[in-house]
């Protein structure tokens, strides 16, 4: 769901390669946030909040003891910073497609209904309601809509 006043860019072709290349170019995960300062090692990628008395958060790609310094990858900081655009941009990209495939399977019902309507009654006519059904579609697509 987008939060009043967020801003979300549509998503090109360029801003696709771009989000693409950020996650691959990120460290592999899953990763895991913990939400407590463990003197334990553990396996995996860890998200851990920042030591008391610090602003931000640490992300380390290795696991550290816990009050050695660790450091993120330039790739993992671009994939998180652009996660907080990235995420909305392409779940409102998913939620066009979901409404733009609705779009069409009603008109393709609504085309399937006419044919036969027309192989019952002989009529040609069905292909002037086809071509009006195909422009509508065609013209949906060209707008995004």
């Amino acid at each position: 769901m987008l939060e009043w006043g967020m801003r979300v860019e549509m998503l090109t072709l360029e801003n696709l390669r771009k989000i693409k290349e950020r996650c691959e170019r990120a460290t592999p995960g899953p990763w895991v946030i913990n939400l407590e300062h463990e003197r334990q090692m553990m396996s995996g990628r860890r998200i851990l909040p920042a030591i008391e008395g610090q602003n931000g958060v640490m992300v380390a790609p290795l696991l550290a003891p816990r009050y050695k310094n660790a450091y993120i990858r330039r790739h993992d900081a671009e994939f998180i910073a652009h996660a907080r655009t990235d995420v909305p941009t392409l779940v409102a990209e998913v939620e066009r497609l979901r409404e733009l495939l609705r779009l069409i399977q009603d008109e393709s019902e609504t085309l399937k209904q006419a044919v036969e309507v027309a192989k019952g009654a002989g009529s040609t006519e069905v292909f002037d309601d086809i071509a009006k059904h195909v422009q509508a579609i065609l013209w949906r697509l060209k707008n995004g809509r």
